[in-house]
């Protein structure tokens, strides 16, 4: 029987083949393949390769200890465990003193939320997560409604008593602002960037990714805005909101709705419309010179600094001239959900120069 080279090699061939597929149906049958998913945890900003070498270090020691269970390799590695510990303190410590010193007053408060973990979101415990959402709900609607049930039983006055010409006699309004104008695609570019990478639920893009791209969605952002603000129409869509409870202190108790407090998180679009209408009229107020002078909430360069350092140059100054100073402080329960709307317009309207079309959109 005579074979030739080539007939040996592909015979060689089917074998190998057949094997194979014989092992694969095997594996197949006995262990098939799974797709698992693993959760990578991005690092700490301090943690860096000293740290990673010196955790290191501690396992192996810690791994000598267990097989052998010798004295000298269990205080070996308690002495490496306390080294570890040490110089993970001290990587803290440098990263967030750096941290700090080129920090605003925002980045401070934030960077000291994260120290004290109060990130950690506590929600109550005794009902499973659709019940719970749903008391979340009502509880806060019949906050609101009982808030301002009280406030009209006690106010027997009609609210045009607070909005006439005659109590602003002494607003100088040069323009009314009757309509918004379009903005350029750089005026919505700055507003995009100048936005935190804070994501909602809602949104079909990341934030980071939308800024990552900028320059491909840009033109159809524009578009949308500048529509939106010049024909006085806010999508039904992005006046939705992902509301989630916040414990008001940590030493609160976690049951008691009363105890929260609500945040919305509305879509990314929705931010940007709204900080397109708010530039156009901050513009108008500072030209008019219509900002008041004492707000240190919402407005430019001022913040909860600026209203500290101002109270506490007034008592300072008020005790230098041997004088008593008291401070009376109001806290309003849900200041915002409460407004009166028709108290609100007609003070645009009368205090602002805010008139026609922008009042009816």
């Amino acid at each position: 029987m005579n074979l030739q080279f080539g007939d040996v090699n592909h015979n060689v061939n089917d074998m190998l083949e057949h094997f194979n597929n014989v092992s694969l149906n095997v594996l197949d049958n006995y262990a098939p393949s799974a797709t698992r998913s693993r959760r990578v945890r991005p690092r700490p900003p301090w943690y860096d390769e000293q740290i990673r070498a010196e955790k290191l270090e501690q396992r192996r020691l810690e791994r000598k200890w267990m097989k052998s269970k010798q004295d000298d390799y269990r205080d070996a590695y308690r002495k490496q465990h306390v080294h570890y510990i040490k110089a993970v303190e001290a990587s803290k410590k440098q990263y967030y003193n750096e941290k700090l010193l080129g920090a605003g007053a925002k980045e401070t408060f934030q960077i000291i939320g994260v120290l004290l973990n109060q990130s950690v979101r506590i929600l109550p415990t005794l009902y499973t997560p659709d019940v719970l959402s749903t008391k979340f709900g009502h509880f806060f609607t019949e906050k609101v409604d009982n808030i301002r049930a009280s406030i009209s039983s006690d106010s027997n006055v009609d609210s045009n008593f607070y909005c006439t010409d005659d109590m602003y006699t002494d607003v100088v309004i040069q323009n009314d602002l009757v309509c918004f104008r379009k903005l350029t695609q750089k005026e919505v570019r700055n507003i995009i960037m100048g936005c935190t990478n804070k994501s909602c639920h809602l949104d079909c893009l990341p934030t980071w990714l939308l800024k990552e791209n900028i320059d491909v969605v840009l033109p159809r952002i524009t578009q949308i805005v500048n529509t939106s603000i010049t024909c006085g129409v806010f999508p039904d869509y992005l006046k939705q909101a992902i509301v989630t409870p916040v414990l008001k202190k940590i030493t609160l108790d976690w049951n008691e709705f009363k105890n929260y407090r609500p945040v919305s998180n509305i879509a990314f679009m929705g931010k940007i419309i709204e900080k397109a209408a708010i530039v156009q009229v901050n513009e108008h107020m500072q030209a008019n010179d219509l900002e008041e002078v004492y707000q240190s909430a919402y407005k430019t360069k001022h913040s909860t600094e600026t209203a500290l350092l101002k109270v506490k140059n007034d008592i300072t100054l008020a005790l230098d001239d041997d004088m008593a100073a008291f401070l009376i402080m109001l806290d309003l329960s849900a200041a915002f959900d409460t407004i009166d709307h028709d108290i609100l317009l007609l003070r645009l309207e009368h205090g602002f120069g805010i008139k026609e079309f922008l009042l009816l959109a």
